[in-house]
């Protein structure tokens, strides 16, 4: 009985470290362009001890690593291989048909397990275990037409004072009358991976599982007929 006791409270520690372990996720990139098609990006992401960061430019095949603890157990080029691409033979339109038609596919087969409605409030609901510590975007920009660099500065002159805290928005114009961006973000972001995967599996039980989805129906009757 003793041994059986203590794996019992070993359970449920375990389960409660597990319940309230908060993951850390750290992000950073910076994009940048000039004129003549130049362009360049890298950026990295942090998870615990796991983290990978890529870059890509122009006319350079992008390129990618992981460190795990900080040594390198991944190093390559980001591509499907050297053989070229085959061109598509189907038109434009036809391939724009098709995808509707698989989206239009997907979303019947939601609608068949759960109201789309039902999962909206639930995602929504989710925010609260997903925590924007930081989130800082700097933006420097410039175009060729005048007007839209104007435009561009006013929106985010409005955007910038109605985004919430923990996120900053910094921009500057530039009127040089070239096209040229560059575009930084960093951020920290704490979720906690254990409430959500129990919101998510008291979700499926409700409104997904059989089981459910009568109990649901039942509810629903015992309504209408008081």
């Amino acid at each position: 009985m003793v041994w059986l006791g203590l794996i019992v409270i070993v359970i449920v520690d375990l389960s409660l470290a597990l319940l309230y372990w908060r993951l850390t996720i750290e992000v950073s990139a910076e994009a940048r362009g000039e004129p003549g098609g130049v362009w360049a990006l890298a950026g990295g992401l942090q998870v615990g001890p796991v983290a990978a960061s890529g870059v890509a430019a122009a006319g350079l095949a992008p390129r990618g690593q992981v460190h795990v603890f900080g040594r390198k157990i991944a190093d390559r080029e980001l591509t499907r291989g050297s053989e070229p691409r085959e061109e598509p033979t189907q038109p434009a339109s036809e391939r724009v048909k098709r995808w509707q038609q698989q989206a239009e596919r997907g979303w019947g087969r939601l609608n068949a397990h759960v109201d789309p409605g039902e999962l909206l409030v639930f995602l929504l609901q989710e925010r609260r275990r997903i925590v924007v510590r930081q989130l800082d975007v700097d933006l420097a920009y410039s175009f060729r037409d005048i007007l839209l660099t104007g435009k561009l500065l006013a929106a985010l002159s409005v955007l910038s004072g109605m985004l919430p805290p923990p996120v900053r928005l910094r921009h500057g114009a530039s009127w040089d009358w070239v096209d040229r961006g560059r575009a930084s973000v960093q951020g920290s972001i704490v979720v906690w991976p254990g409430w959500m995967l129990v919101d998510t599996t008291w979700f499926v039980i409700r409104r997904v599982s059989p089981l459910g989805r009568l109990g649901g129906a039942k509810a629903a009757s015992g309504k209408a007929a008081s």
